[in-house]
């Protein structure tokens, strides 16, 4: 990834687009923004910038681009993206698990650290600027090593992950230096960490400020293995000795579903509920009750339900409820890419217009990610943005712009700018496993 220029302290840089969509306030065409020390000091009109700043230390012009923020895959396992292809699906969710399972544990720290790095440059040839990734104790040193990469500029959320049991003294990650990485914590699935594993990692995110980040209604029987204590989750859990004894719920004392329960302990913000695809109307007050942002994967959506994908965005959205966009893993995603990404969002739900999935492909990730001053263009925000050029004339109109940069398939930007550092893409090639 190319460097195109290091800017000085102090230095203006105009940006300059046939469209910029700023997300917080309405399109803009013909537009540009000032850059100085990794912010953006100005927006406005590309007569009314120039006016302004007369002698900027340097000029970008893309008169057929559409300049948005930086893209944000809210979830991911970048540790999996060599899994591409390699664990096929199958009926039962829990004997997919076991295949993944059973594929991880014969890895070397190296593979890992070459999985992390293609999945990181996969998302920055797609426009990403920002990624939350879940980090397993398997992986955990080489994703490090990885993350830290200086040519691969990626703000990234790792969140380190619990399943079945907490273990003391193994705190979350530390944010490094390059300020490219940023702690969270993660008990995995309520069919995987337990109440008491869940607790922990709550007043751990309280204790330290770090977000939360977790599966949940995944697959239809996680209902009845909550509520229950019985069906294939509970078998499972059996088989591997995760739960002994006679059938019970996950929460003996008070049955309920994720969502109903994560309200009545009152965690911490920001909180990711990933996936959400089995949630029910009667729990959207208990997502709104808890600020939490419900993390939609289109591909894995379709993948885990035989090419259909029902999620509930479209009525969680009317709900007053955040949702942003993810991929999950290439284990069962066809793509890292988040242009293709809203692409397949749009086509299983046509109704999503093309500003909403701009904003859950931003903003949204941004906030659920607790990055509060990135995924929007203004004053004071982070200059993190990237330009998608038509090969053409300048797009119509905002929609057609959207539709030129999100929702024409794979997309690559012609500029990425991160902290206020211009890159080109000249030099990241597609993925090859």
């Amino acid at each position: 990834m190319a460097l195109l220029r290091e800017n000085l302290p102090g230095d203006i840089v105009i940006y300059q687009a046939g469209w910029v969509h700023p997300v917080l306030s309405p399109p803009l065409e013909n537009a540009a923004l000032a850059v100085r020390d990794g912010n953006i000091v100005a927006l406005g009109s590309a007569l009314d910038i120039a006016r302004k700043y007369p002698n900027p230390a340097a000029r970008h012009e893309f008169p057929g681009g559409v300049l948005i923020p930086g893209l944000v895959n809210a979830h991911a396992h970048l540790e999996l993206t060599y899994m591409k292809g390699l664990v096929p699906p199958r009926e039962d969710f829990t004997g997919w698990i076991v295949d993944l399972v059973r594929a991880k544990r014969t890895w070397t720290r190296e593979e890992f650290e070459k999985s992390v790095r293609a999945g990181r440059r996969e998302l920055l040839r797609g426009g990403c600027t920002a990624v939350g990734d879940i980090v397993s104790a398997e992986a955990e040193v080489g994703a490090m090593f990885a993350h830290r990469e200086a040519e691969l500029p990626l703000r990234t959320r790792a969140y380190q992950e619990y399943l079945g049991v907490y273990e003391e003294g193994r705190p979350p990650f530390q944010e490094d230096r390059a300020k490219l990485l940023y702690p969270g914590i993660s008990p995995h699935a309520p069919y995987s960490s337990d109440t008491d594993l869940f607790r922990k990692c709550i007043a751990q995110a309280r204790e330290r400020g770090i977000p939360l980040s977790t599966h949940g209604a995944e697959i239809r029987w996680e209902e009845e293995y909550l509520l229950e204590g019985t069906g294939p989750l509970f078998d499972f859990l059996v088989k591997l000795g995760f739960a002994y004894g006679d059938p019970k719920p996950w929460n003996a004392d008070r049955p309920s579903r994720l969502a109903d329960w994560l309200a009545a302990e009152s965690p911490p913000s920001p909180l990711q509920f990933v996936h959400g695809t089995w949630l029910g109307e009667d729990e959207y007050a208990a997502l709104r009750k808890i600020a939490t942002t419900v993390v939609y994967c289109p591909s894995s959506v379709a993948y885990f339900h035989d090419g259909r994908d029902e999620h509930p965005v479209q009525a969680l959205i009317a709900a007053g409820i955040s949702v942003a966009l993810g991929t999950d893993s290439l284990a069962s995603s066809t793509s890292l890419n988040m242009p293709e990404t809203c692409t397949m969002a749009r086509r299983a739900h046509p109704a999503l217009e093309p500003s909403t999935l701009l904003e859950m492909a931003t903003r949204a990730g941004a906030l659920s990610l607790g990055f509060e001053n990135c995924g929007a263009l203004a004053p004071n925000m982070e200059a993190d943005f990237v330009v998608f050029e038509s090969p053409g004339a300048r797009p119509a109109s905002a929609d057609e712009a959207l539709e030129l940069a999100l929702l024409s398939g794979f997309a690559v930007p012609r500029l990425h700018v991160i902290a206020g550092e211009p890159y080109a893409f000249s030099e990241l090639s597609p993925l090859k496993a």
